[in-house]
């Protein structure tokens, strides 16, 4: 039976539902981003490039996973190469000599991004108390880079989804809360970096009205 259905447990709808709406939002955030600085800044940068590259990757990304969850063909792929020298063994119940720790690989994946992640939610927030702003505006902007920080936190709950991983008798079940967080810490990433672009918009808007 597909992880389509919603029968025995699958989590895949609530996967599908939370990936579709958070791409639903990065991809309109950008696309706004685009537009103001198109129309409004009339110049478009290096930032703004590279954040469309990583709305690309990220839609590129939630297919593979949607594909991945429905069919488990990440998880074939993904073990093919665990055991190297036999991918047979990568299936065995034991942990046979030769084959890679894919579960430490990607904890210490995980752990560099944790602290990416929060060397790029605080690295800004020194130059924006320099900034000759009014006290409201200065901690609106600090306030708006501070969203990020739920990326961060996503960051963390996957480490313990991993950890759940390694010691789950249902893999199927739990793993997928892995590529879940994953989901959540790209969005909100994206998010929180374009919504200070769409600045010139609000300030447009609010001032017409």
């Amino acid at each position: 039976m597909s992880y389509f259905s919603a029968k025995n447990g699958s989590r895949h709808p609530m996967f599908l539902a939370v990936t579709g709406t958070l791409l639903l939002l990065s991809v309109s955030v950008v696309s706004i981003r685009t537009y103001c600085r198109l129309v409004y800044v009339r110049f478009i940068g290096i930032d703004d490039y590279l954040m469309i590259l990583a709305l690309v990757f990220l839609i590129a990304m939630a297919v593979i996973n949607v594909v991945h969850i429905g069919w488990g063909t990440g998880v074939i792929f993904v073990f093919a190469f665990e055991c190297p020298k036999n991918p047979s063994d990568a299936w065995s119940p034991t942990f046979p000599k030769g084959c890679n720790s894919i579960p430490a690989s990607y904890f210490s994946i995980a752990s560099i991004n944790i602290v990416t992640d929060i060397v790029i939610l605080f690295l800004p927030i020194p130059g924006f108390m320099k900034l000759k702003l009014g006290r409201r505006k200065r901690w609106a902007l600090i306030g708006i880079f501070m969203v990020g920080s739920i990326a961060v936190i996503a960051s963390i709950v996957r480490l313990y989804a991993l950890y759940i991983y390694t010691v789950t008798k249902d893999v199927a079940y739990d793993a997928i809360m892995i590529l879940l967080w994953s989901q959540i810490e790209a969005n909100i990433a994206i998010i929180s970096a374009s919504v200070p672009a769409i600045r010139p918009l609000f300030c447009k808007t609010f001032a017409n009205s």
